[in-house]
This record gives C-alpha cells, structure tokens and sequence, in this order.
C-alpha cells in the first residue's frame, strides 16, 4: 500500500508599494521548500529594493509530496 503524504510548500510573493505605501504592483518570486530559503530570497531582493514588502502563502498539495531521502 502506498500512502501519499501532504507536503508544505511556500509561495513568495512581492509588493511593490507606492509612497502612501498602497500596493501598485505584486509579482510571484516562487516556491520554496523551506521558510530558511524564503529568507534567502527576500535579503537577495531586499538588497535592490528597501522598499518591496513580501506575503508568504503556504500551500499544502498532494502534488507537493515530500521526497525521499
């Protein structure tokens, strides 16, 4: 028997904001295993970009089943 287990996953997203700090623009930065990675990814950009703020979904799916070993 074999039994598919649910995996986490996290969807980076960017925002861009405007002086109000109103949202003008969003873009997705991708999906990583890891909030270890995520962070990576938000200093890489934040290096750039001071002002970009970020939303982190976490999607869990069956077609995000956990690897082996």
């Amino acid at each position: 028997m074999i039994l598919n287990k649910m995996h986490t996953v996290y969807n980076l997203e960017m925002q861009v904001r405007d002086k109000m700090n109103r949202i003008k623009k969003t873009s997705h930065v991708g999906v990583f295993k890891t909030l270890e990675e995520i962070e990576v990814a938000k200093t890489k950009i934040l290096v750039d970009n001071p002002s970009i703020t970020f939303e982190v979904h976490p999607c869990e799916h069956i077609l995000f089943e956990q690897q082996p070993n």
